[in-house]
């Protein structure tokens, strides 16, 4: 019987940080004995810290993006909230001229929405290469992404998304090694998610 044998090199990228740093900092003390010159050690190093930085990199980046990301809501509910109470007055204010309430966008359409029965319809394929999911508001503002890796107990947040379709960039595990992930959604009003959660889709992804 053929046994697996487990790569020693970690795959989480915590865990793929430390070790990394630990092989760094290891072959500077122990490479000369290794047979290895200044520079090749240099070199070799070079290697490891390369991955380090851009592992550090998505972490900074990452750490702007959510710090946005707050901003933008935060903003969004803030000034809506004050801009819906000008809208209303100048509906109210019987010296508006006829058609500038359509004019400026206060009387659109509306959608009623089942809260409690509301279901997204949610696809995904691969376009350009790469995991793209695909879906219908149907009335409510956005979407609420859900994603796991197949075989997964649990669902993580993916993304939180108005406008469809939503391309997913994944970092695969080991390059070249395909990997099936899993995806649902659930629709969102004013941020809050509600109805029921649509069906799971997958699909396999190998870079």
């Amino acid at each position: 019987m053929k046994q697996k044998i487990l790569d020693y090199i970690p795959h989480s990228l915590g865990e793929l940080r430390a070790w990394l740093a630990n092989f760094k900092a290891q072959l500077g003390s122990l490479g000369a004995s290794l047979g290895y010159t200044a520079p090749q050690i240099t070199l070799i190093q070079g290697y490891a810290q390369g991955i380090i930085d851009k592992i550090d990199a998505v972490v900074t980046a990452q750490a702007a993006l959510d710090a946005a990301i707050t901003a933008r809501d935060t903003t969004k509910k803030t000034n809506l909230a004050l801009l819906r109470i000008e809208a209303q007055k100048i509906k109210d204010n019987p010296a508006t001229p006829a058609g500038a309430a359509d004019d400026l966008g206060l009387n659109g359409s509306h959608h009623t929405v089942d809260e409690d029965n509301y279901q997204p319809d949610l696809s995904v394929s691969l376009v350009g290469g790469m995991p793209t999911l695909k879906f219908t508001k149907k009335g409510v503002d956005g979407m609420k992404i859900m994603h796991r890796l197949k075989g997964a107990a649990s669902w993580s947040l993916l993304a939180v998304v108005t406008k469809s379709p939503y391309v997913d960039h994944i970092t695969l595990a080991n390059a070249g090694v395909a990997e099936t992930w899993e995806y649902c959604a659930y629709g969102l009003i004013s941020d809050t998610p509600i109805g029921q959660q649509s069906d799971v889709v997958y699909i396999t992804y190998a870079g």
